[in-house]
């Protein structure tokens, strides 16, 4: 065979002077090829394509720039379709895209997918047999071949007709949470640009639903847009049950809805693979036990459904019908194909161009590049293996400083502003001492497994797990959002796990204890502090902790300490308060001296966790409390222990502690100023040396 390599319409193509009989090429070749793993590296064949798209976009040589982005590795091996990169550094051409365009907006991708496809290739044999097979069979085996060549992202066609091919889409697990959205407009945009090698228009393609989550989409991508004011709420239907909210700026933009699985929408009996329907329900068209019972069974699943367009900064954010947070991202391509007539006279006119390679030449440009990836796999995955253990062990930044080659021992100590949180739960002694020590180590790690997630989502660290506490750190990092931010949304979310953890315990404790057995419901606080701290290592020789010490760490403690005296859930300091926009529901309770600092603190109530009816109560009665606080603060116990009073007559009865207002805090301060009301009447000098701080000795 005489086969020589050359470039045709920006297209990289292989041609074979050996005939080739259409019905003798190996259509259905696996999707997985035996001896290159899941966790292989991504392939050039795909950085290629945006290098050389960005050049064309520029009309300069994007190779000192990619230094500008961090990428380790020269642009010759990015544009070498033989060379193998690592998924981190591939990332960085994403990064250095998102600076030439001058937009974080993902959609982007799209753009840049459908004309970088011109200059992107699949191997020799998709290229060639893509001259003459129709479009959906071209599209069908590059989503099949796709996976020799990327194995960050797995494409699976599910549905083909004339001029249309659906198809679906997951992700590697080590792939970043963040980056899915981008993969998702750029596989897309990749597949919309199959027609325009043929001289057609593109496709058009929509994500009709992808797995990123739409809660983090303002926060991470379109913070730059400056829109801040927005959030989640949660809601209790008329059935019972739980749906969420998404709203911005005020403005209802999606919540909650369905999928469920083809089989159950459509009554019938699934068909090889039971996919999920395109088309999401309502909660209100099932019954409670029904809806609990599609989605135990994992014939349902809650995705968010966009119900009103979103536009900012002249881009679009998300587009009404679009489903966010699904199992797998699911897109579909429409195109308009040539008559059977036009491509057959086409094919023939143009002959001895479309001369395609056998699957024995495909074979072995599979072999080639699996010789030159293997030992680089080989230790990549020893190493990455190694990695990841020891970062269950150490926080992140730690491990990904000593994988750069860094030597986290030779660190002299650095001052730096941080975001301190402390967890930890309540009465956990009494918990503990009704289990074994199996049964406690198992209850933890379920524990944790649920509650750590909010933490890594908003990109903080897990410093130390102290038996049933967590510290956990936030800094700038690489993010819009700042780090007081992030850590009081986790704080918030934490709550929201905790709640859904324990109706999940009770459900289970009605299905299996017996009854009238007592139901431990568990329960935590959390402490949240701002301001500097000084890191470093601290130890011997032979046995080092690099952690960080200072006022701001024992304040963050004490605070979550102190959330069992208050009866709420999540303190945070002025400091913090300071730096939170307005979306956040905030109150202020006290001015404090704790234990180890003689400055006072002035610390504040986050309560978004909590029902709409705490919440509506709380602030409706935010004006009553300061002004009670502010009677106490002069002296005049009976006065405000009166308002004290008055509100907890107003807030009603809390549902699950029966004999305690809705709002706990409430017994707090009326407590605390009939105490001193009888002690000023003991002692009235007291009254001359007042200033309005509570002290607390312990936690």
């Amino acid at each position: 065979m005489n086969k020589n390599w050359h470039l045709r319409d920006g297209v990289q193509v292989v041609t074979d002077l050996a005939r080739c009989v259409e019905r003798e090429l190996d259509l259905s070749l696996p999707i997985e090829v035996e001896g290159i793993p899941h966790e292989s590296e991504v392939s050039c064949r795909n950085t290629l394509s945006i290098l050389h798209y960005l050049e064309h976009l520029t009309g300069s040589d994007m190779g000192p720039r990619l230094k500008d982005v961090g990428a380790k590795l020269p642009a010759s091996h990015l544009k070498d379709p033989h060379k193998w990169v690592s998924y981190e550094e591939s990332l960085k051409l994403f990064e250095l895209t998102r600076r030439v365009l001058g937009s974080r907006n993902p959609r982007k991708f799209l753009e840049v997918g459908r004309f970088a496809h011109r200059w992107q290739t699949m191997g020799a044999g998709i290229d060639a047999v893509s001259n003459f097979l129709p479009l959906r069979k071209v599209m069908w085996l590059a989503s099949e071949y796709g996976r020799l060549f990327n194995n960050g992202q797995f494409v699976r066609s599910i549905r083909q007709a004339h001029g249309e091919i659906v198809l679906a889409s997951k992700y590697a697990q080590y792939v970043t949470p963040m980056a899915l959205i981008d993969m998702d407009w750029w596989a897309l945009g990749i597949y919309t640009g199959f027609p325009l090698r043929r001289g057609l228009p593109a496709a058009i393609g929509t994500v009709d639903y992808s797995l990123f989550p739409l809660e983090r989409l303002l926060d991470r991508e379109y913070a730059w847009l400056r829109i801040r004011d927005h959030g989640v709420r949660s809601e209790w239907t008329y059935h019972g049950i739980s749906r969420r909210r998404w709203f911005v700026e005020g403005d209802e933009y999606a919540h909650e809805a369905i999928l469920v699985r083809e089989s159950i929408a459509l009554d019938s009996r699934p068909k090889g693979e039971d996919l999920f329907h395109p088309d999401p329900k309502e909660f209100e068209e099932f019954q409670p036990h029904e809806l609990s019972d599609l989605l135990e069974r994992n014939l349902a699943c809650k995705v968010w459904l966009v119900t009103k367009r979103l536009e900012a900064g002249g881009e679009l954010v998300v587009d009404k019908g679009e489903l966010y947070g699904a199992p797998y991202s699911r897109f579909t391509v429409r195109w308009t194909e040539r008559s059977l007539w036009e491509s057959f006279v086409e094919t023939i006119g143009s002959a001895h161009n479309r001369i395609v390679v056998s699957a024995e030449a495909l074979r072995k440009e599979i072999e080639a590049a699996k010789a030159e990836a293997m030992e680089a796999n080989r230790q990549r995955i020893d190493s990455e293996r190694k990695s990841s253990i020891f970062q269950t062990y150490a926080r992140r930044s730690l491990v990904e400083r000593i994988d750069r080659g860094e030597d986290p021992r030779d660190d002299k100590p650095f001052r730096q502003d941080m975001a301190i949180l402390f967890c930890d739960l309540r009465d956990f002694t009494l918990t503990s001492a009704r289990l074994g020590p199996e049964e406690t180590v198992s209850f933890l790690n379920s524990y944790f497994n649920r509650l750590n997630r909010p933490i890594f989502r908003h990109r903080g660290e897990i410093d130390k797990i102290m038996g049933d506490g967590v510290m956990a750190v936030f800094n700038d990092g690489k993010t819009l959002e700042p780090m007081t931010v992030r850590a009081v949304q986790a704080a918030i979310e934490i709550r929201l796990e905790l709640q859904a953890y324990n109706r999940e315990r009770w459900e289970w404790h009605v299905r299996n204890a017996d009854p009238g057995d007592h139901f431990p419901r568990i329960d935590n606080g959390i402490g949240i502090a701002f301001g500097p701290v000084v890191t470093g290592n601290i130890g011997s020789d032979y046995k080092l902790d690099h952690t960080l010490i200072g006022d701001v760490v024992n304040v963050a403690s004490r605070l979550e300490g102190l959330t069992r005296h208050y009866g709420n859930a999540i303190l945070v300091t002025d400091e913090v308060r300071d730096q939170l926009p307005d979306r956040f529901c905030i109150r202020f309770l006290d001015t404090i001296r704790v234990k180890g600092r003689e400055e006072p603190i002035r610390i504040h109530e986050i309560y978004d966790h909590e029902p709409a009816r705490v919440r509506d109560a709380k602030a409706r009665h935010q004006i009553l409390m300061e002004e009670a606080w502010e009677l106490y603060a002069a002296g005049l116990f009976a006065e405000s222990r009166h308002i004290y009073e008055e509100l907890v007559r107003a807030s009603g009865p809390h549902l699950l502690q029966p004999g305690h207002p809705l709002d706990p805090a409430l017994e707090f301060f009326l407590a605390r100023c009939r105490k001193l009301e009888t002690r000023a009447a003991e002692d009235p000098a007291m009254l001359a040396h007042w200033v309005g701080i509570h002290g607390f000795e312990g936690k």
